[in-house]
Order: structure tokens, then sequence, then C-alpha cells
């Protein structure tokens, strides 16, 4: 009763209404399906990822796996023949005493030639600053060798122009 009494642009209203919200809703409907398929997208790649990173694994297992069998085998021989190599650890045990005793004696002359160095240096130094003290002499000497010949020049009234030799 109460739809029969609405005018017709009520009604044409209300379905332009419905007709927009529908839209809005399959457009809504679209997103979440556009979002839930990235969604699916990137787990499965992540699931491809890791299934790459799971045979990986695998494949790293079994050749440590496989080195470890050899590693045992290996160990295996050399335990046999333990006693065998016994006098070369001494040898090399004796070798690394005297190789310690020659790296300390090399050492000690690295600090004398360091010491030697380190004086030389502050000689240098110490000649490099007396030979600028000498050029502010020589500087100091030149500007009053020019002060003097310009008096001179002018108690004698005559311009002397006094050149040192440089």
């Amino acid at each position: 009763a109460v739809v029969s009494t609405q005018s017709t642009g009520d009604k044409e209203g209300l379905l332009r209404q419905l007709k927009l919200e529908e839209e809005q809703a399959v457009r809504q409907s679209e997103a979440v399906r556009g979002s839930l398929e990235k969604q699916l997208d990137n787990r499965n790649e992540q699931i491809n990822k890791n299934e790459d990173k799971l045979r990986s694994i695998v494949s790293e297992i079994t050749d440590l796996t496989e080195k470890r069998r050899k590693a045992e085998k290996d160990l295996s021989e050399t335990l046999r023949n333990v006693q065998s190599h016994k006098d070369a650890l001494m040898t090399v045990q004796r070798d690394r005493e005297s190789a310690e005793s020659d790296l300390k004696s090399v050492m000690g002359k690295v600090r004398q030639v360091q010491s030697k160095l380190s004086t030389t240096k502050s000689e240098l130094d110490s000649l490099a600053s007396e030979r600028d003290r000498q050029k502010g002499d020589v500087a100091a000497q030149e500007r009053s060798i020019e002060s003097l010949a310009t008096e001179l020049a002018a108690l004698c009234g005559t311009a002397v122009w006094f050149q040192p030799d440089t």
C-alpha cells in the first residue's frame, strides 16, 4: 500500500539509487576480488620461493651428508696414521719455535729502524724549521738593504735603485 501511494518520480529516483548502489557494490566486489587474486598470486609466488629454498636445502643437506661421509673416512685413515705423523708434528713444532724466535729478532730490528726513522724525521723537521727561519732572515735583510738604499738615494739627491741579486 505504501509503494502504490509513491509517485512515479520517487520510484525512478529509488531505482536510480538502487542501480548506483548495485554498481558501487559490483566495483567494490571486483576490487576485493582483484585484491584477493593478488594476495593469492603473492602467496603462490612465496610458496614457489619456499619450495625452491627447500629444494636448495635438501640439495645442500645431501652434499653435506656426502662430505661428512668422506670426512669420516678421511678421519679414520688419519687416525690410523697418527703414529707415523708424530715425528713430523714434532719437527713442525721445532720449526715453529725457530720461526717465532726469528720473528722476535726481526721485530726488534724493525723497532730499531722505526726509532732511527723517528729520530731522522725529527732532525729533518728541525732542519726545515731552521731553513724557513733563515729564509725569513734573508728576506728581512733584503728589505732592510732596499730601505737603506732608498734612504741613501734620498740623502744623495739622486735616484739610485738597488737591486740585490736573487
